[in-house]
């Protein structure tokens, strides 16, 4: 995956895992009672877990060079692959 969508992926699931946890933490799931409860438990592990998958979209652990065809080998800048790269081969 070219770097640049993998970047604009990344701050797209960071705004809505962002969005959700604000809005479970201070929007209209603040009057679940009982069973509900664990609804909003897990929207907002939800929306953690959307920021942890950002975090981890922006920044891989797995330092492999882009599989691009259209980078020059001799650059200077090398780029990782993300998670999603395996997919998109």
């Amino acid at each position: 995956m070219k770097l640049i969508l993998r970047r604009v992926i990344a701050v797209i699931v960071l705004l809505s895992g962002a969005s959700l946890g604000l809005w479970t933490v201070a929007g209209s799931p603040q009057d679940w009672t009982g069973g509900m409860w664990w609804v909003r438990f897990l929207l907002g592990m939800g929306g953690l877990g959307l920021v942890t998958a950002s975090a981890r979209l922006m920044y891989p652990d797995d330092r492999r060079k882009d599989q691009d065809d259209d980078r020059d080998p001799t650059a200077a800048s090398s780029t990782t692959a993300g998670p999603l790269d395996d997919l998109f081969q």
